[in-house]
């Protein structure tokens, strides 16, 4: 357990229960690749980051890279969950 708070005065005392357990939670977010049709594709392998703006930052550097490899949309997940997509991967005409 994390105690949170002042110091207690003697070594006997001990935090309240009401503290209870410090606990995190982690977002991931990840692309989900897809073929013309939205079919989800295996590969390539999906990578996990820590934010929104780091998976949109990569996705910048690597569109014509997973183009090239067969994906011709992605979908954005946080979680699981779809946070925008489908987006095409080709050029706007």
């Amino acid at each position: 357990m994390v105690w949170i708070g002042p110091r207690p005065h003697s070594s006997r005392q001990s935090p309240p229960s009401a503290a209870g357990p410090v606990t995190c939670t982690v977002v991931t977010w990840t692309w989900r690749y897809e073929d013309g049709t939205g079919a989800v594709l295996p590969q390539p392998a999906t990578e996990a980051f820590p934010s929104k703006a780091d998976a949109e930052s990569w996705l910048g550097e690597t569109w014509r890279g997973l183009l090239d490899d067969g994906v011709a949309q992605v979908t954005l997940l946080e979680d699981g969950r779809i946070e925008y997509g489908p987006m095409p991967l080709t050029p706007a005409d």
